[in-house]
């Protein structure tokens, strides 16, 4: 009798996203002139320890690095921002509240896919004073759009049109594995003229890519500091110089689309 040997392979884990993407185009900090005192303070802001001042809650459960809670908090008070869009709720929505209350006051709106992980935060949220706070619930979905196939939010023009328009922005949302191309289709047209944007986790390939396509959809949108480690994560802030007016961009189409794809694949092998 012959006898067989038989060998257990082991599992290979599946590849991370952040493997399976390409390498996205080096980002270029714009060199036009902008509000001076704003990029001074994104540099010194960017390269300093963390402060441990009491806006930051108790509750805090949530991925917002303390840098990032430290620059919105800031961002808000000093620059006199009154309406803020923000998607992807959780501490980051207690940090922009309290700023909001303690400074002039103003609106606060921000859109999750999943409410019920950040009930508490928004507990919080609802108790501070002087403030216009609304969380829209709003899941997200594959959408045919400007930049070809993406992930967006799924949400009423109508409902945004009647909040805006925005004067500080902050993308932390939907989740990465989705990625977050749709976000600036979805409130171009909502933003004020010379509107701040702030995404986060921008040191991944994701984020980067998005931010490559948004710049050739949008011209008059441009990246004024770009840090790749800020908060163990990355930072990104873009301005809107004008009127958000897009255009066609084959080469984002192409590569959003193939991405995207890439994205919804993984979802159906369970490797999110």
């Amino acid at each position: 009798m012959v006898s067989r040997k038989f060998s257990i392979q082991p599992s290979v884990p599946p590849k991370r996203l952040e493997d399976e993407l390409p390498e996205p185009p080096k980002i270029v900090v714009s060199q036009q002139a902008f509000n001076t005192k704003l990029k001074d303070y994104l540099n010194v802001v960017s390269s300093r320890e963390p402060s441990k001042k009491s806006y930051l809650s108790k509750s805090d459960k949530w991925a917002t690095s303390d840098e990032m809670k430290f620059l919105l908090s800031n961002l808000t008070s000093q620059f006199k921002f009154t309406n803020i869009l923000e998607l992807g709720a959780g501490a980051s929505s207690i940090v922009f509240a309290k700023a909001l209350s303690m400074s002039s006051g103003g609106c606060f709106t921000s859109i999750e896919s999943m409410p019920q992980w950040c009930q508490e935060e928004w507990a919080e949220v609802t108790s501070f004073k002087g403030i216009d706070a609304c969380l829209i619930e709003a899941s997200v979905k594959l959408k045919v759009g400007l930049m070809g196939l993406y992930y967006q939010y799924k949400i009423e023009s109508q409902l945004l049109k009647n909040r805006a328009p925005f004067d500080l922005v902050f993308i932390d949302g939907p989740q990465y594995y989705l990625g977050r191309d749709g976000v600036l289709p979805l409130i171009a047209p909502h933003l004020a003229e010379h509107a701040l944007i702030v995404l986060d986790d921008a040191g991944r390939k994701g984020e980067r890519w998005a931010i490559s396509r948004w710049l050739d959809t949008y011209p008059a949108l441009k990246v004024i500091h770009y840090s790749w480690d800020f908060g163990g994560r990355g930072l990104a802030v873009l301005s809107v110089t004008s009127k958000l007016k897009p255009r066609i961009s084959l080469k984002a189409i192409f590569s959003c689309t193939q991405q995207t794809y890439l994205r919804w694949q993984r979802r159906r092998r369970g490797d999110c």
